[in-house]
């Protein structure tokens, strides 16, 4: 045998995936033959040595995810604060007081047909404001009559 050959492939050259898949393979035969050689040569010590730790694992396993878990809570919880904070420091004063929504519907209200200087374009707002409440109430007056016009219809019919 030479240098770097393996005892499967003595006369022949593999391509990359043979050499790949043979030393797999090589890797799983050692692996076996090591597992096969630990519990064959054990002893009564090395025999309790494993029980104790296998059972200690076992006992200490369900302490140490509950440990884990609640790390892990503490993050999350401590990681949804800090974006309530951060959420908050980006609100404007007048939003944290809830004066912004008390604004825009005295806003809502305001029908009045001043300009002020502040604001561009409020006299539009205001009309196209009117002219949307006008169409609603034309609209509600139109079902209001097709409903009526029904019931009477209803009453000929029969």
């Amino acid at each position: 045998m030479t240098a770097g050959s393996s005892p499967d492939t003595e006369g022949t050259t593999l391509n990359p995936l043979g050499r790949v898949v043979a030393t797999l393979g090589q890797y799983g035969q050692n692996a076996s033959n090591n597992v096969n050689s630990a519990f064959s040569n054990m002893t009564t010590e090395n025999w309790i040595r494993l029980t104790v730790i296998v059972g200690g694992y076992l006992l200490l396993r369900p302490y140490l995810m509950q440990f884990a878990t609640k790390g892990g809570v503490q993050k999350l919880e401590e990681q949804e604060a800090k974006e309530k904070a951060e959420e908050r420091a980006q609100m404007t004063a007048n939003e944290f007081r809830g004066v912004k929504e008390k604004l825009e519907e005295h806003d809502d209200e305001d029908d009045d047909d001043e300009p002020s200087t502040g604001n561009w374009g409020q006299q539009a707002r205001v009309r196209q404001r009117k002219i949307l409440r006008q169409l609603m109430e034309a609209e509600e007056q139109r079902r209001l009559q097709e409903e009526d016009d029904k019931d009477i219809q209803e009453f000929l019919v029969d």
